[in-house]
């Protein structure tokens, strides 16, 4: 089984710094699939937008799971913003990956959400083309590598990154992280 994961390129969000609501795409690559290869999505507008056209001969399937982490009230706010509005809270997110002083979704939570989808969705015995945020991507690789959630902190993952993860049996492993 083999998984290639995507970022979308860079948003306007993303060049901000932005958590959250990344927006559509700035420079849209073409990139394809392989005719045949079923293509999924998360939910964001860039990941929509990149799966079509990944997407050789299918339309992409929006899968919500694959959403980027649920930032509560920093959704929206560029990292300096959080800076000016909450120092102290963005602090302790990113030492706990357990902490949630936004309101959302915790970093240990946002990997459990995508290492169970990984685990356990019937994903095609010819593998699959995943496009999603870098913070999902990041996710995936680190459920790979079997390490914890303060890990995703730890990894770069550029827009328009790719990556692919392989199982055999049970066990996931990062093949490639490229950009």
């Amino acid at each position: 089984m083999k998984l290639t994961l995507m970022v979308p390129g860079p948003t306007d969000g993303t060049r901000r710094s932005v958590f959250g609501g990344a927006g559509g795409l700035i420079e849209p690559e073409a990139r394809r699939a392989r005719p045949g290869t079923a293509v999924v999505c998360a939910p964001e507008p860039a990941s929509v937008e990149t799966a079509g056209t990944v997407a050789a001969t299918t339309r992409p399937e929006v899968i919500h799971r694959l959403s980027g982490p649920d930032f509560g009230r920093w959704t929206g706010l560029s990292a300096e913003q959080v800076i000016e509005r909450d120092a102290a809270g963005l602090q302790h997110w990113l030492r706990d990956p357990d902490a949630r002083p936004h309101g959302g979704e915790s970093l240990a939570g946002h990997l459990g959400r995508v290492a169970a989808l990984l685990d356990q969705f019937a994903w095609p015995d010819a593998g699959a083309v995943i496009v999603a945020s870098a913070f999902t991507v990041r996710a995936a690789c680190v459920h790979a590598l079997h390490a914890d959630a303060v890990s995703l902190l730890h990894l770069d993952v550029a827009p328009g990154a790719t990556a692919t993860i392989t199982r055999n049996g049970t066990t996931w492993r990062l093949r490639t992280l490229t950009r």
